[in-house]
C-alpha cells in the first residue's frame, strides 16, 4: 500500500468531527488471515502487518489513527483469532475488546 494512499484521507471539518463525536464504531477483525499466512507465518494478526513502505505503520495503527482523526473514540474491536495479541495492544489504547 502506498504512502500516497495512506495520506489521502483529508482532515475532517469541524462539522464532521462534531457529528462523529458520539459515534461508536465496531471493527470486525475476527478472521484467521489465511490469505496473508505467507506474510504473518500464522504468528501475528493480519491487522498487525506493516502497510507502509517504511514498515513503520500497521493496519491497526492506520485504522485507529483515522478514526481518532475524525473524533471517533468509542471503538470496539471484535476478534476471534489472536485474542491475546489484540488484548495487549488495545488495552494500552483503552479500547474495548469483544
Amino acid at each position: 500500500m502506498s504512502n500516497e494512499f495512506l495520506n489521502s484521507f483529508s482532515e475532517p471539518t469541524p462539522e464532521q468531527r462534531e457529528k462523529a463525536f458520539n459515534t461508536c464504531v465496531v471493527v470486525m477483525a475476527g478472521g484467521r488471515g489465511a490469505r496473508l499466512e505467507a506474510i504473518t507465518n500464522g504468528l501475528i494478526p493480519k491487522d498487525f502487518v506493516s502497510i507502509n513502505e517504511e514498515g513503520t505503520k500497521r493496519g491497526v495503527d492506520h485504522t485507529l489513527e483515522t478514526l481518532n482523526k475524525f473524533g471517533i473514540t468509542n471503538i470496539i474491536y471484535s476478534v476471534n483469532y489472536y485474542y491475546e495479541a489484540y488484548a495487549t495492544e488495545l488495552s494500552r489504547r483503552s479500547i474495548k475488546l469483544h
